[in-house]
């Protein structure tokens, strides 16, 4: 996969989220994902990941955001991961020196090796829908009624 297509495949995926049908349904997936780590603190690693994470806290008020103790760092599409690294650099030079878990809805590429390997700041790393080269670009609309976002 090329750059273009690496960035049109996010693009498709953070656009779905304007059908709120789909934020549902991405608020709902991220909570499932988030469930094994309920009482961690939530913090979004990008603006995309911010509108799913305040449809979760709209389904779960008690979530926190304020990234103190232990924390999932969260996004929609992760990549490189450098936003997730990004976000787990500024909460250790914040003090927050417990374990921090990455989350991600969707892998844009194949990262060769399973979901939960460490990668750097994190102890694991969760992604619902690991890259494969059997998924299309596909957005859902209020008819799909499967929960989580396929692209």
């Amino acid at each position: 996969m090329d750059i273009l297509e690496l960035l049109n495949k996010g693009a498709a995926t953070a656009e779905s989220l304007n059908d709120a049908v789909c934020l549902q349904k991405a608020a709902e997936q991220f909570l499932g994902a988030y469930a094994a780590f309920d009482g961690y603190d939530v913090v979004a690693a990008s603006s995309v990941a911010e509108r799913v994470l305040g449809a979760a806290m709209m389904l779960r008020p008690e979530l926190s955001s304020a990234g103190r103790g232990r924390t999932v760092v969260f996004d929609v599409n992760i990549a490189s991961g450098t936003l997730m690294a990004r976000t787990a650099q500024r909460l250790r030079h914040a003090g927050n020196s417990d374990e921090l878990v990455g989350i991600a809805l969707h892998s844009l590429i194949d990262c060769g090796g399973p979901t939960s390997e460490v990668l750097g700041e994190f102890v694991q790393l969760i992604v619902a829908h690991p890259a494969d080269n059997k998924s299309e670009g596909k957005c859902c609309d209020g008819r799909d009624h499967r929960v989580g976002l396929s692209i």
